[in-house]
This record gives C-alpha cells, sequence and structure tokens, in this order.
C-alpha cells in the first residue's frame, strides 16, 4: 500500500503516512470507493454483449405479424411432417413441430387438466386443442430463436414469395369411407415450390396469408369427388 498523497509506501499497520502525515483511514476509504467503481464497471462490460445482442435485434424492426399454426407437409404412406408458418414483416419462418414437442405439448395439457379437476372429455378436448395452439407460443419468441429451435427451420424472404395457391379439396374415395376435406397451399418463390395440407376449409389461415401477401395470394375451386365448384 502506498501514501496517496506523496506516494511513499506505508507499513501495513500505519495510521498515519511517515512522509507527509496523510491519514491511512482516509487512504482506505478512497480506495474502497475505487474499487465499488471498478466492480460496477466490471458488470457492465460482462453484460455488454447481451444488451448489444438484444439493441442489434430490435434495430431490425422484425416483428411477427401472423401465424399459420399447423401445416402439414406430405410424406410416402400418408406420413406428414408438422410445421408452422410464422410471418414476419420481413420473411416467412417455418419452424418444424416434431412429434415429441407435441407429445410434451399434450403431457402439459393432460397435467394442467387433472390439477384442474376436469372430466375425461374436457382433458381429451384440450390434449386436441394444445396440438393446435402449440404454435401460438411463437408470437412471444424472437425470430431468430425460432429459426434455431430446431435443424428443420428454415426462413423465406417474403420478397422471394411470388405467389400462394390456395385449394380447398374434398379426397372422397367412396361410400364407405368418409370424406374428409383439406386446403392445399402451394408456395411458389424464387427458390423452389413448397406444398402443405391444413385440415378443414381453413378460413382463418387463408385470410391470414390475405391481409400480409394480397394479391399474391391465388384462391381457386373447390375440388370435391372430381367436380369443380366455386369459391
Amino acid at each position: 500500500m502506498f501514501c496517496r498523497q506523496c506516494g511513499k509506501e506505508l507499513a501495513p499497520d500505519s495510521s498515519f503516512c511517515d512522509e507527509c502525515g496523510t491519514a491511512v483511514a482516509s487512504y482506505s476509504d478512497a480506495t474502497g470507493t475505487v474499487d465499488v467503481e471498478m466492480s460496477v464497471d466490471s458488470v457492465e462490460v460482462e453484460t455488454a454483449g447481451v444488451e448489444l445482442e438484444y439493441e442489434m435485434a430490435q434495430s431490425t424492426g422484425e416483428k411477427t405479424m401472423g401465424i399459420i399454426p399447423v401445416l402439414k407437409k406430405p410424406k410416402s404412406f400418408g406420413r406428414w411432417d408438422t410445421y408452422a408458418m410464422v410471418i414476419t414483416n420481413r420473411r416467412s419462418i417455418f419452424p418444424q413441430i416434431t412429434s415429441q414437442m407435441l407429445k410434451e405439448a399434450v403431457v402439459e395439457a393432460q397435467r394442467k387438466g387433472k390439477e384442474e379437476g376436469k372430466g375425461f372429455f374436457s382433458r381429451w378436448a384440450d390434449q386436441l386443442r394444445s396440438t393446435f395452439n402449440y404454435s401460438q407460443r411463437y408470437w412471444n419468441i424472437p425470430p431468430e430463436d425460432i429459426l434455431r429451435e430446431t435443424p428443420g427451420n428454415f426462413a423465406i424472404e417474403n420478397g422471394d414469395i411470388r405467389e400462394i395457391k390456395v385449394k380447398r379439396k374434398d379426397d372422397s374415395r367412396g361410400d364407405d369411407v368418409a370424406s374428409q376435406t383439406y386446403t392445399e397451399i402451394k408456395i411458389d418463390t424464387t427458390i423452389g415450390e413448397f406444398k402443405y395440407n391444413i385440415d378443414g376449409h381453413a378460413g382463418d389461415e387463408v385470410n391470414i396469408l390475405k391481409n400480409l401477401f394480397g394479391e399474391r395470394v391465388k384462391v381457386s375451386r373447390w375440388s370435391m369427388g372430381g367436380f369443380s365448384i366455386s369459391i
């Protein structure tokens, strides 16, 4: 330790500087103040990286404008991959909703239903809604985090989407098989075409697409049992 007034080295048990008489207590108080200030500065330095990342994310101005909750991408043997479509003011992000993610959502719905004392059918309805509503959590997740959530996620710049073709279909296969109405979505982009199905008439989903993509959304005829009906 050195005297803050004259710089002379101080003995560990000194109360005053032998050279100029400055009180060591004052020196200790001053040193403590400096130490505290340095500690605060170090905390600010440590958090600077996080704050900078947050500010950079805010500066992009990217906001979620709409969500298509469930898109089924057909695979072989009647199987499909499930995606959502998160539309921002810049791009469309397609997060894949894996079977494990859906399973966890169903388990959580079961747990909450039991805690609330709901009956079997009410809990079953909650499970069905949990699958559909799972994508709503993307409203509260930054777009970059959505993109990184699973390896199968990808994004398309909205400016690269040339046309979105919508066609409602009925895959009736005869009297012995119940018909199933679904909506086919084809997204034509500069990097290729992406095809998905939505169960049912998908009126709300189509309205979201129309509101955000305008005239690029083309709703064609409803294909039913080989016949086309205008909609």
